[in-house]
């Protein structure tokens, strides 16, 4: 059940991309309509907020990885378990048709 582990990063590399590119483009739009970089000082909070936002984000992305993955490979060893019982069914289904046979 890998794919558990990698939906989880694909869904979180999503959201950190949409989040940044949203992010700048808000920047980006204030800047080309406020073109006096005097006032630049009143984007530094932004670019601050911008950055605990991408911390957070790492954060969050962390956290689900890491909840994820435990019960990804619980069912990846539930899986591995189970083929193992069918085969032990099927092998021991064999031997005992071998053993009528002869």
């Amino acid at each position: 059940m890998d794919w558990l582990i990698v939906s989880g990063f694909a869904v979180t590399i999503a959201v950190n991309i949409i989040t940044i590119f949203a992010s700048w483009k808000n920047i980006i739009k204030k800047f080309s309509l406020n073109r006096n970089w005097q006032d630049s000082k009143e984007y530094l909070p932004i670019f601050i907020n911008l950055l605990e936002d991408l911390k957070t984000l790492h954060y969050v992305s962390f956290i689900t990885v890491t909840l994820i993955k435990p019960f990804a490979l619980i069912k990846n060893i539930e899986f591995q378990l189970s083929q193992e019982m069918i085969l032990k069914k099927k092998v021991s289904s064999l031997l005992h048709k071998d053993i009528f046979i002869f």
